[in-house]
């Protein structure tokens, strides 16, 4: 490997030792505050200050007070966690690797590939949970008075998931092709070595 190559994974390295350690204390209060959010949904109603997502709409913790829109809420709050907690973990793993400096891996490949799914799981998510508040607030299962229509959206537009989602499973496509053929390069080389 040249001074260049092995300079450069020094750097991946170094910075797979602070991605992880950060990675730690994001997923730390991301888990905090979903278990937080889920118990004051479950023993509300809460403080009118807090504010609960539901798609276009949204609810405040004081207005969670019915079981219908308690379990609704419940569920969107659970299925944002979980794939959020989902998608820090995998990196965090990611970037552990990087910092024991195995780059170019197949777990590594199979990461950014469930980074890419995690990516377009959120983007059909802020399809169907608007959709379903909709027909939900509809059909009278959740209480009208306790939403409000959200003017603006939360979190990013599903289309730019989709995007992203799309370019992360490119990459490391990618990735495993160039994998795959350094691999086999290096297996090239050593049964070269050996005839000789």
């Amino acid at each position: 490997m040249s001074r260049a190559a092995q300079t450069e994974a020094e750097k991946i390295r170094r910075f797979g030792r602070y991605a992880r350690a950060l990675s730690l204390a994001v997923i730390a209060a991301a888990a905090l505050f979903a278990l937080w959010l889920a118990v004051t949904i479950l023993l509300g109603p809460g403080p009118a200050g807090v504010r609960v997502s539901l798609g276009q709409f949204f609810s405040t913790a004081d207005k969670i007070t019915t079981a219908g829109i308690k379990v609704y809420a419940l569920l969107v709050v659970a299925l944002a966690a979980g794939l959020s907690l989902a998608a820090l973990l995998t990196l965090r793993a990611l970037f552990a690797d990087l910092a024991a400096g195995a780059i170019y891996t197949a777990k590594n490949v199979a990461r950014l590939r469930r980074l890419g799914v995690l990516t377009l799981a959120m983007a059909a998510a802020g399809i169907v949970v608007p959709v379903a508040s909709a027909a939900l607030v509809a059909a009278g299962w959740i209480d009208a008075a306790s939403v409000t229509r959200s003017d603006h959206a939360v979190g990013p537009d599903p289309f730019s998931l989709f995007i992203t989602g799309g370019i992360i499973l490119l990459a490391s496509w990618i990735m495993e092709v160039g994998r795959q053929a350094s691999d086999e390069a290096e297996a090239l080389r050593r049964e070269a070595e050996l005839v000789v």
